[in-house]
C-alpha cells in the first residue's frame, strides 16, 4: 500500500483522508491541538465558542446526501431571524438562508467525526520536506524525523504550502497569487440566557461585520450567552499586528454601542486571530497534483471558503487518487 502524508486536520484534510484511507496507509499532521480548523471550537466552560465557520448551506445532492444520515445526531439546521445592523439605523429584520446547518454539540463535532478512523497526530507542525529516492521525508519542529512517504498533500493555508513546497511548484501555478483576509474572532460569555429575538446579525460601516449568538445553536447551553463577533476584513487589514488586548478594548466598545450590552457584565472575553481567515476568490485557479513527483495541495485558495465546496473538492481529488492506487 502507498504511504501517505496529508498536512493539516480541518474538513478538506479529513475528508481526503477518508476517501483514500481505505487503499492507502494515511498519516494526518495537524499542528494544533485538535481537529477542525476553521471548524473549531473555544471551551471556557460554561461557554463553548464556534469562533472560525459559523455555519453551513447544503445546495448540491452530493453535500446532502453526505450530510443525511448525520441530521439529529452530527449534525443540526439552525433556525432563527437574523438581523442587518447599522450604527444610528433602525435593525432590519431577515432570516438566515435556507437550511443552514451546524455541527452538534460544537462545530468542530463534524470534523472529530470523520477522524474517528484515521490515524492523526495532533501538536504536530510539519516544518520541512525531504527528497529522498523518490520519496519525501517528513519533518517536524526540531528536526524530528515523521516518516518517509509516497506522496505528501498540503491542506494547509497557501502561504504555509508555499513554505513547504517552494522548490517544487511550478513557477506560474496559481497558488502563489493566493490571497487571504485576515479577522479577529471575539468571544464573549455572559452568565444568563439571550434575551432578544434574533440569533445573528450582519453589520455594516462598523470594525465588526458579524455577531453570531451561538447559544442559540441545537445542542448548546441556552442557560447562558455566548457571542461570536467577527471583525470586518479592511478593518482587520489596518489592525492586524496591533496588540490583541488593544484589538479587544475596541471591538467591545463597538460591540456594546451597536447592541447596548454593558461590559461589566461580561463573564468571559476572548480574543482569536485568524490570520488567514477566507480566501479571496482567484479567477481559474486549480489544485495542485503531480503523481510522478508525489505533491498535492488544495485548500480554499483554488476554491472559496465553503464549507460545501471544500468538501467538494477534498471528494473529487479523493475519488482520483483512489482510481490511481
Amino acid at each position: 500500500m502507498k504511504k501517505i502524508a496529508i498536512i493539516g486536520a480541518g474538513l478538506s484534510g479529513l475528508a481526503l483522508g477518508q476517501k483514500i484511507s481505505k487503499k492507502a496507509e494515511v498519516f494526518l499532521f495537524e499542528k494544533a491541538r485538535g481537529v477542525g480548523g476553521r471548524m473549531s471550537t473555544r471551551y471556557a466552560e460554561p461557554f463553548t465558542f464556534d469562533h472560525g465557520a459559523q455555519y453551513w448551506t447544503a445546495q448540491t445532492e452530493e453535500f446532502q446526501n453526505f450530510l443525511a444520515p448525520l441530521l439529529n445526531s452530527v449534525v443540526a439546521e439552525w433556525k432563527g431571524p437574523m438581523i442587518s445592523l447599522e450604527k444610528g439605523k433602525s435593525a432590519i429584520k431577515t432570516t438566515l438562508a435556507s437550511s443552514c446547518f451546524v455541527a452538534v454539540p460544537h462545530m468542530n463535532s463534524l470534523c472529530k467525526h470523520l477522524a474517528k478512523d484515521l490515524t492523526i497526530e495532533t501538536q504536530c507542525e510539519v516544518t520541512s520536506i525531504l527528497d529522498t529516492h523518490n520519496k519525501w521525508r517528513v519533518m517536524g519542529r526540531d528536526e524530528r524525523d515523521l516518516g518517509v512517504y509516497d506522496l505528501v498533500i498540503s491542506t494547509a493555508p497557501a502561504p504555509q504550502t508555499l513554505k513547504l513546497f517552494s522548490h517544487y511548484l511550478p513557477s506560474d501555478h496559481k497558488i502563489h497569487e493566493a490571497k487571504f483576509d485576515s479577522c479577529f474572532s471575539l468571544m464573549v460569555g455572559v452568565n444568563k440566557p439571550w434575551d432578544k429575538d434574533w440569533i445573528a446579525a450582519n453589520i455594516y460601516n462598523s470594525p465588526i461585520k458579524w455577531i453570531g449568538v451561538n447559544s442559540t445553536k441545537p445542542s448548546r447551553n441556552h442557560d447562558v450567552t455566548c457571542l461570536v463577533i467577527h471583525s470586518d476584513p479592511k478593518w482587520t487589514e489596518d489592525h492586524l499586528h496591533k496588540d490583541i488586548r488593544e484589538v479587544e478594548e475596541l471591538l467591545l466598545k463597538e460591540l456594546s454601542s451597536l447592541i447596548a450590552l454593558n461590559i461589566v457584565n461580561f463573564s468571559y472575553v476572548s480574543t482569536h486571530r485568524w490570520t488567514y481567515s477566507r480566501s479571496q476568490p482567484l479567477e481559474n485557479a486549480k489544485y495542485y497534483l503531480d503523481l510522478n513527483l508525489g505533491l498535492c495541495a488544495l485548500g480554499d485558495w483554488c476554491e472559496t471558503s465553503n464549507i460545501e465546496e471544500i468538501w467538494l473538492q477534498a471528494g473529487r481529488i479523493g475519488d482520483f487518487l483512489f482510481s490511481k492506487m
